[in-house]
């Protein structure tokens, strides 16, 4: 299992690409507070609750909220993040699904492996779940979506998925 904070539950769900999850991971895990940030009127907050329906995205509540305040203390700024960060090792998930720099770092600080969106379009076209082209397009779906990510970044991610 992983857990998945809001910034890939919304980006893969503008376009409509929320269903890699499942399929990379069966089921993942969202803390209540990323929960609530997906739903409240999000662009792909609707694709959000139905996957939450469907039963194969989960809302977790995080005990250790001591570890969550201290997180956010020493400059992780989102509670959804530092809630991800303290659920994954809870529930001793494979990783955290996010793209927020802060959070990866602290993340394998913390020992835990961490993914963010541009990564799971190259790990869903290496394992066949996408075409090379539907991967590539969801990448130029992502950008024209606002998706904040530097061009090298991007530029990175095609030429995985151009070489796979």
């Amino acid at each position: 299992m992983v857990v998945s904070d809001t910034t890939v539950l919304i980006a893969l769900g503008r376009i409509g690409k929320l269903k890699l999850l499942e399929k990379l991971w069966g089921t993942v895990a969202v803390p209540e507070a990323v929960y609530q940030e997906a739903v409240n009127d999000l662009p792909g907050g609707r694709e959000v609750a139905e996957a939450i329906e469907a039963g194969w995205l989960l809302v977790k509540r995080v005990e250790n909220q001591d570890t969550v305040r201290l997180l956010q203390a020493t400059g992780l700024k989102g509670r959804g993040e530092c809630e991800c960060i303290v659920l994954a090792r809870e529930i001793g998930a494979k990783a955290i699904l996010t793209d927020d720099k802060k959070a990866r770092k602290t993340a394998l600080a913390c020992g835990i492996e961490k993914a963010g969106t541009l990564g799971l379009l190259v790990q869903a076209a290496r394992e066949g779940i996408l075409t090379k082209q539907e991967a590539l397009a969801a990448v130029k779906s992502l950008v024209e979506t606002n998706f904040r990510v530097s061009e090298g970044v991007i530029q990175k991610a095609i030429d995985l998925i151009q070489n796979i």
